[in-house]
């Protein structure tokens, strides 16, 4: 009798102990966090997903981009997004204006030595004057800059650095390879892998098709304006765009890209100068791709 009863009294002790037991491995269980798999075990190989993010179509702009702005200097700095170039300075601000204004004097500098190289083979007495009126812009630009009008100061630089670049694309049309600043240039980049390069006639096409969208803005927006050197500019892009036209209806397709490249530049350099000079002008943006398999579709020129 006392022994069955001491069994009795023992039974929901054990059964309570065995309970706790169960209890407390189900809490262990549940605060063990279940292990990530490794790239290795799982069988995927390569970045992971953070590190396949495309980077943001104006580096360190996107999303997660976070910008400060100092007031006493009105520098501009911006944290990209891991893995991305380091973006532009912004062009209202001190730092903007000055890399704008030191990558025009950069310009200026390779297309007066690429244009002395060229001697006869090209206009020099054009090409020079375009050269000087780079050369005044620059002067423009960091006057306006020291007055603090830093939007204006890139305009005026961007437009210094396009000219520039206008001869300095035309000297190089005859000097090619032996232009003494093909060697600091940078070289064009390959297609992205499994894309084929495009043809000679469809780069011509594209090349005419942003020189043709340029200049139609400058030729609209000078017909309500008065720019003597923007309206010079353009006028000499049409020249250029007229070549162009011509080189590529008669399949000289290298002919028609070099002049299509020439008159982009200085129709560029034209807009630039009407911004300066505080008008909204210009595209929105490069002109649309052709739907692939199909031919750009190339303008005569109405101008």
């Amino acid at each position: 009798m006392h022994i069955r009863l001491r069994l009795l009294l023992a039974a929901p002790l054990v059964g309570a102990a065995v309970l706790a037991a169960a209890v407390g491995a189900a809490v262990v269980f549940a605060q063990t966090p279940t292990p990530t798999p490794t790239p290795a075990a799982s069988g995927v190989t390569g970045p992971g997903p953070r590190a396949s993010r495309p980077c943001p179509p104006h580096p360190g702009r996107g999303p997660k981009a976070e910008a400060t702005t100092t007031a006493s200097t009105g520098s501009s700095t911006t944290t990209p997004t891991a893995g991305c170039p380091a973006p532009p300075p912004a062009p209202d601000t001190a730092t903007g204006a000055s890399a704008a204004i030191s990558r025009a004097q950069d310009a200026l500098g390779s297309a007066k030595q690429d244009l002395a190289a060229a001697g006869g083979k090209v206009d020099g007495t054009a090409l020079s004057a375009i050269l000087d009126s780079a050369d005044s812009l620059i002067s423009q630009a960091q006057a306006a800059s020291s007055a603090k009008e830093y939007r204006k100061a890139s305009e005026l630089a961007a437009a210094a650095r396009e000219a520039a670049n206008g001869v300095l694309d035309q000297a190089d049309d005859v000097l090619g390879s032996s232009a003494p600043s093909s060697a600091s240039r940078p070289q064009p980049k390959a297609p992205p892998a499994g894309r084929p390069a495009p043809s000679a006639s469809d780069r011509a096409a594209n090349e005419l098709a942003h020189a043709y969208q340029d200049i139609v803005a400058g030729h609209t927006a000078l017909a309500g304006t008065s720019n003597a050197l923007a309206s010079s500019l353009n006028d000499s892009a049409e020249a250029l765009y007229r070549t162009a036209y011509s080189a590529y209806q008669s399949g000289s397709y290298t002919t028609a890209v070099e002049k299509a490249h020439d008159a982009h530049h200085l129709a560029e350099a034209a807009l630039h100068l009407l911004r300066a000079s505080g008008l909204t002008v210009g595209p929105s943006g490069p002109p649309k791709p052709p739907a692939p398999g199909t031919t750009p579709t190339v303008q005569a020129p109405p101008f």
